[in-house]
């Protein structure tokens, strides 16, 4: 059986651009902003990410106070693109579906009557760090498959917990 490979640009050209004229990028708009963090929102296991009080580098610092955004507890993943791989994910869905992303949640865009329209759907990442583990994280979420397609040369010894993860997202959830 043939399978088409659909590719989706990922626009860093068009950023780029906008960076060299001085130009925010539209996405970093804040009624954008704000339609991506309402869908965040409607992800179970979805939490604040908690700031951290480093106040003894503050005063090391010279300053009065020092945050940092702690990631590590993020859907289990101890990994910062949790979020990034579940919004990449439902984007290439909602496309192929015809679905608005800006109005879908997530429970929509799961929905069985969806997950029977893109059953066959297989969501494939280049790399095993924390952008992979996003996009694995998020397809075992919404019911399909994800793999890893690593260069040769990137090869090493993966941690137990990832192969767990990878060999899981492999199948139906």
């Amino acid at each position: 059986m043939e399978r088409q490979i659909t590719w989706t640009n990922n626009g860093i050209g068009i950023i780029e651009a906008e960076k060299r004229q001085g130009i925010a990028p539209a996405f970093l708009a804040e009624e954008v902003v704000e339609k991506i963090a309402a869908f965040h929102r409607s992800v179970p296991g979805y939490e604040v990410t908690p700031l951290t009080n480093l106040s003894a580098r503050a005063k090391k610092l010279g300053l009065g106070n020092l945050f940092v955004k702690d990631e590590s507890h993020r859907f289990g993943l101890n990994a910062f693109k949790g979020l990034g791989g579940v919004y990449a994910v439902s984007k290439v869905i909602c496309e192929k579906l015809g679905l608005d992303l800006e109005k879908a949640d997530f429970s929509q865009i799961c929905s069985e009557e969806n997950k029977e329209k893109i059953k066959d759907m297989v969501f494939i990442t280049a790399t095993d760090g924390n952008h992979g583990k996003g996009v694995a994280w998020a397809a075992k979420k919404f019911g399909w498959k994800a793999m890893k397609k690593s260069p040769l040369t990137s090869c090493r010894a993966i941690p137990h917990w990832q192969k767990k993860l990878w060999s899981s997202s492999r199948k139906k959830a």
